[in-house]
């Protein structure tokens, strides 16, 4: 962990060497501290999964502690971890197969190492330290890739995020297409005491001075990376009727209301959304949420701050497949196998289509809630590094 941390913060001065240049240092613009103070509601310890050789991960959800996050379907936090010169997957590329998607937008965040990436669209590309990429399965996609040393010998350190965002029912399958962002295309800014850091990635609010709305989601939605050294203290504006999470990656913290709440690494604060607060219920129209690294942390707290409007529709979730009902994941299954979203293994080569999907997916498994929320706040979460894991439904 102490290595995890050195790496990181020579990242983040590399990259804020870089980036100072296009985003100087701005002030944030004045909060208005009538709004309400998002409470705590849960804190979530997070599950471990392997998605590909090397590529281990931390997930939020879905879990078994949560099953979704509207209009949040997924989020994958992969490293911060280093492969040492010499380690047996760095003989070849650390490699994640081509796969199929349907019906969603996925948000890759890489903080530090590099990924080339390839999909049936045609496209491919390097993301490296602070790049973004945003693809949009729509009506299917199949994409892969793989992360290697720089140069031949050398160590790797990745991390990084995979998001998926869910589409409007009347956009699922609309073109899939992909497209990257680079560093410099982001906005990075600090707090006016220099303790805060942070890569505005997308925001409909001010961000210290900066917002980023260049970023196509369906949704609107905030992703902003802080880094936050000792002493640091962050109250940041969130629309009140965003569902509103912090990821963990490195450090511990102190959240909400009073910064009460201590969650560290390897979890996520989730925090309430009252309708109430709404403007359109004659309240105001934002919140904001609040949190620091204590004076006494032995280094930085890291963290994703994920808020996005609710989609309020039906879905279904099933592998890699997203839907309004089960036809519309066995339509999904079929068009694959019928080659119907295309496909490129890296050397150009076909891939057997029987690796990635069975002939017969299990029975949907429904939950019904049983605590007052809404059908679309409660689902059955699985493994989805499986193409047919039990189904979610929200």
């Amino acid at each position: 962990m102490l290595q995890a941390l050195k790496n990181t913060a020579a990242s983040f001065r590399q990259q804020s060497k870089k980036s100072d240049a296009v985003n100087p240092l701005v002030v944030q613009e004045p909060i208005d501290y009538s709004s309400i103070s998002r409470r705590i509601i849960q804190i979530i310890s997070e599950e471990h999964a392997v998605e590909g050789p090397g590529i281990e991960i931390t997930r939020p959800f879905p879990t078994r502690s949560l099953k979704y996050f509207d209009p949040w379907l997924l989020v994958d936090a992969f490293g911060p971890k280093t492969f040492p010169p010499g380690h047996p997957l760095l003989k070849r590329s650390i490699h994640l197969g081509q796969h199929p998607h349907r019906g969603f937008q996925a948000i890759t965040y890489h903080v530090a190492g590099d990924f080339d990436h390839y999909d049936s669209t045609g496209r491919h590309g390097r993301l490296t330290a602070g790049s973004v990429q945003l693809m949009t399965a729509g009506g299917g996609i199949v994409h892969g890739g793989a992360s290697a040393p720089k140069k031949p010998g050398e160590g790797l350190y990745i991390h990084g995020y995979q998001i998926w965002l869910a589409l409007p029912a009347s956009e699922r399958m609309c073109p899939a297409d992909s497209m990257d962002w680079h560093a410099d295309q982001t906005p990075v800014v600090h707090s006016p005491d220099g303790k805060v850091w942070a890569r505005v990635i997308a925001s409909t609010e001010l961000v210290y001075g900066a917002t980023c709305t260049k970023i196509p989601t369906a949704q609107p939605i905030m992703m902003v990376h802080f880094v936050v050294q000792p002493g640091g203290v962050v109250k940041q504006a969130v629309p009140a009727s965003f569902n509103t999470m912090i990821h963990v990656s490195i450090g511990t913290g102190r959240f909400g209301p009073g910064l009460s709440t201590s969650a560290g690494a390897e979890q996520s604060v989730i925090f309430e959304r009252e309708e109430v607060t709404s403007s359109a219920a004659g309240g105001p129209s934002t919140s904001f949420i609040e949190f620091c690294c204590p004076k006494d942390a032995k280094g930085p707290l890291d963290v994703l701050l994920l808020a996005g409007q609710p989609t309020q529709e039906k879905i279904i979730q099933y592998g890699p497949f997203v839907g309004g009902s089960m036809d519309d994941i066995y339509a999904a299954r079929n068009d694959f196998q019928a080659g119907l979203m295309g496909g490129l293994a890296p050397d150009g080569s076909p891939e057997p289509k029987s690796v990635w999907c069975r002939q017969e997916p299990r029975q949907p498994v429904v939950v019904k809630p049983e605590d007052g929320r809404s059908s679309n706040e409660v689902a059955v979460g699985g493994h989805v590094n499986s193409c047919w894991p039990a189904t979610a439904e929200r």
